[in-house]
């Protein structure tokens, strides 16, 4: 069974992704990891400076105390697409709530165009290859840079600002270090566009926020389809994961806390008709039902009762042309305004 990690790999080297199930992502998404760097430090100053009782002015003024200010949706993406010689770097179809990621191509298409992905971190969240014990290459646009082979993979990660990071992976030997260099150096940040998605959600269950989504628009047919998948999980965890310092939202796993009560909606590849499938759309972990085309296959599932599963699945509404990018749903219409993705 492939992890979400390998699921998301391939859809950002070689979109669209190839068929899996909701059962294989909803189990990957149990398996994401959380690293934790503890912010004792913070805490046991807050503890001190009321024990020892800092002096504080007191005015006429004083009054409660203001409530924070609510956080802002994130409804775009960080960057768009450019080109440098010899190489294309497509519009981002990943949004995270740590990340957005860009496939990266060779000019001109073709069956093999597709060379690996660009990953702009937000600020504060770790690269997903590690950097520690790492010797700094040589710098990109005077920041320091990193250029090593892992895994099979050729990766040159980056500051783009003070602390804040850009990955470009590509496949071993897929390109040169020089090209590598080159497709970093012109990435500019800002001017991103809103992500349209192929799918509509009427209903989330309360305190649950997107956490990621991911669509690729194309032709659809048995074996590649134009495909949308958002990921939601309950805000109070989505927060304490974003508020660790040095947080990483590691997609290869980990050996400390796991990530549940995620929320899956996606529209995939199907493997039956309309007609081999049950009359009942729901089962003990998810709804699903295969479209008009026949070729396409919505499915909503996770770590919920089936019960609220079959309340949002009743609520999903699904675009009538995926090949019509422009129809699709801007992402902030797209779910209820309280569930939008939010870095905090």
């Amino acid at each position: 069974m492939k992890q979400l990690s390998d699921l998301l790999r391939e859809a950002k080297a070689n979109p669209p992704a190839a068929r899996y199930s909701v059962e294989q992502v909803v189990e990957a998404g149990r398996r994401r990891r959380r690293r934790r760097n503890g912010g004792w430090a913070v805490a046991a100053a807050v503890a001190v400076a009321v024990a020892i009782g800092l002096p504080r002015v007191v005015t006429h003024a004083d009054g409660p105390p203001p409530l924070p200010a609510e956080p802002t949706p994130v409804t775009t993406y960080t960057f768009r697409g450019y080109t440098v010689d010899g190489y294309v770097v497509k519009d981002p179809f990943i949004l995270d709530v740590g990340a957005v990621v860009a496939g990266v191509e060779r000019s001109g298409g073709g069956e093999k165009a597709s060379v690996g992905s660009l990953t702009v971190y937000r600020p504060g969240v770790a690269p997903e290859y590690p950097l520690a014990g790492l010797t700094a290459a040589e710098p990109v646009g005077g920041r320091t840079a990193y250029y090593r082979t892992t895994q099979h993979r050729d990766i040159l990660t980056w500051e783009y600002a003070d602390g804040t990071y850009a990955e470009l992976s590509t496949a071993e030997k897929a390109i040169s270090e020089t090209e590598a260099y080159r497709i970093a150096a012109g990435l500019v940040m800002g001017g991103g566009v809103e992500p349209r998605i192929a799918l509509r959600v009427g209903y989330v269950p309360a305190g649950y926020r997107l956490m990621e989504t991911w669509s690729t628009p194309g032709e659809v047919t048995p074996f590649l389809k134009s495909m949308t998948n958002i990921m939601l999980a309950p805000a109070d965890a989505q927060r304490e994961l974003l508020t660790n310092p040095g947080r990483m939202f590691n997609r290869n796993g980990g050996a400390d806390r796991k990530f549940h009560d995620q929320l899956v909606i996606g529209l995939y590849p199907s493997r039956a008709t309309r007609k081999q499938m049950p009359p009942n759309p729901c089962d003990e972990q998810s709804c699903r039902r295969v479209l008009d085309d026949d070729v396409s296959m919505l499915t909503v599932g996770g770590d919920l009762p089936i019960e609220e599963i079959r309340k949002v699945y009743e609520s999903v509404t699904v675009v009538t042309d995926f090949t019509d990018d422009a129809g699709w749903y801007p992402l902030s219409e797209a779910i209820p305004t309280s569930a939008q993705l939010v870095a905090e």
